[in-house]
């Protein structure tokens, strides 16, 4: 029982910080994939030769 109750106080805290972790690895992610869009959005306009009207 008291091996149970343990692995218990390890999970109430080590789920919180996992999820954190998830969080800014997504953010981090995304981030990535914007630049990436925003760089063969600027190639696709230079091989092209069209201005980019913002």
């Amino acid at each position: 029982m008291v091996v149970v109750a343990i692995i218990g106080l390890l999970s109430a805290v080590a789920i919180p910080n996992f999820q954190k972790y998830q969080a800014r690895s997504k953010t981090a992610e995304a981030k990535l994939q914007l630049s990436a869009i925003y760089t063969a959005e600027q190639a696709f306009y230079a091989d092209y030769n069209i201005m980019l009207h913002v």
